[in-house]
């Protein structure tokens, strides 16, 4: 210790914890002992048979790592969580926060699902009044086909007789039919089923 002294300025500079101390008019020879330290080195010392299990307990107590929550000494777990090393004590309410959140999680999902089966029913009732009208679209569509397939099968036929010479008909009547068949033909050939 005295090589670690300023004789200028007559103040030592602390190894371990950096601090500057007066040094006393006596020398360095006349700082007070540091009890704790001196009391960690004589430990070995005051062992004996009887009391062996008391000082292993306390070495043991001494050696033990700080919780990285608390920062008290305690025999450390890992989280599985968290990987952090933890006293049982700050592991049990980690935990509980833990279980907290994880019941917050499940109540959005059920949220979230009760939403989106409302979706699902939705869209279900939307697809099913869709298929209903456009079904009812097709039979309609179909229904006026089949007139329409009728009356062109009676206008054939009537054709027929006339072109035959069954049945008398007048000129402007073959016009008229001529039209109508015309009319007929460009809307077959333009007709797109949407």
């Amino acid at each position: 210790m005295d090589n670690c002294v300023d004789l200028v300025h007559r103040v030592l500079k602390c190894p371990e914890c950096r601090a500057e101390h007066p040094v006393p008019y006596e020398g360095v020879k006349n700082f007070q002992s540091n009890y704790t330290l001196t009391g960690f080195l004589d430990i070995h010392l005051q062992a004996t048979d009887d009391n062996a299990a008391q000082l292993e307990a306390y070495i043991q107590r001494y050696n033990l790592e700080r919780c990285k929550i608390c920062e008290e000494k305690a025999v450390l777990d890992i989280c599985a969580h968290c990987e952090k090393r933890a006293c049982s004590d700050c592991r049990a309410t980690h935990l509980e926060m833990l279980k907290r959140d994880l019941t917050r999680v499940k109540e959005y999902f059920r949220r979230y699902y009760r939403e989106l089966k409302k979706r699902e029913e939705m869209f279900i009732e939307e697809i099913e009044t869709f298929n209903a009208t456009e079904t009812r679209l097709m039979r309609n569509l179909r229904d006026v086909l089949e007139i329409e397939s009728s009356n062109m099968s009676e206008g054939c036929a009537y054709l027929e007789a006339a072109l035959k010479g069954e049945r008398e008909v007048q000129d402007s009547e073959l016009v008229k039919l001529k039209n109508v068949f015309s009319d007929g033909l460009e809307y077959l050939r333009n007709f797109q089923v949407n």
